[in-house]
């Protein structure tokens, strides 16, 4: 009994110091935002976090593990709704949107800039692989003879690629990239269009 209590408050301060640091983190940045103010976010002690992590760098890794667990989630609700391969790629273009357009998109920059190869393959190694992710859709859509120019794991290479650069786009002065500010971004239509009739 009294163990049970024990994890229960230790599990909810691990989730109050999770909490804390996400929001910190997006609304500054990893390098701009002490340990000791998460833990004064999260309404603990100074030395708080040290119990929960080893520093700040595996605080920001379960904060990320956890981020990519939910995204992941909300993939796989949209995409079981989803009935042809086209359907699937918009609903996996409209999350990614979504996604790179909160805090969380910002909060990803710091994981390139900032993160050690060791977190950052801590946090691989942790999280399934987009494309891992996405081949199953693929897979389904070829035996059902909805494209058939390349094998399923040539078209998930593409299609991700194609994503990555959208997501990239799409986060910053689509003017720059595209030299007229007047057209705008293709919409996810357009470019569902082109990876289907490429695959």
């Amino acid at each position: 009994m009294l163990n049970e209590r024990v994890q229960d408050e230790t599990s909810e301060g691990r989730e109050r110091l999770m909490e804390a640091a996400l929001e910190l983190f997006t609304e500054r940045s990893f390098v701009d935002v002490p340990i000791h103010e998460i833990a004064e976010a999260a309404g603990m002690t100074r030395s708080a976090p040290y119990y929960h992590f080893r520093n700040k760098e595996d605080l920001y890794a379960a904060v990320m593990k956890r981020q990519f667990a939910l995204i992941f989630t909300e993939m796989s609700e949209r995409l079981a709704a989803a009935t042809t391969l086209r359907e699937s790629l918009l609903a996996i273009i409209t999350v990614v949107t979504e996604m790179s357009r909160t805090p969380f998109g910002r909060f990803m920059n710091d994981f390139r800039q900032h993160m050690s190869e060791g977190i950052q393959r801590s946090i691989m190694s942790e999280t399934i692989r987009p494309s891992e992710f996405f081949l199953p859709v693929f897979e389904r859509a070829y035996a059902a003879g909805e494209f058939q120019r390349v094998p399923p794991q040539v078209a998930v290479q593409y299609f991700f690629m194609a994503l990555v650069g959208y997501r990239e786009i799409s986060t910053k002065e689509a003017a720059l990239f595209q030299g007229d500010p007047d057209r705008g971004l293709p919409s996810p239509d357009d470019l569902v269009d082109f990876i289907l009739r490429g695959i």
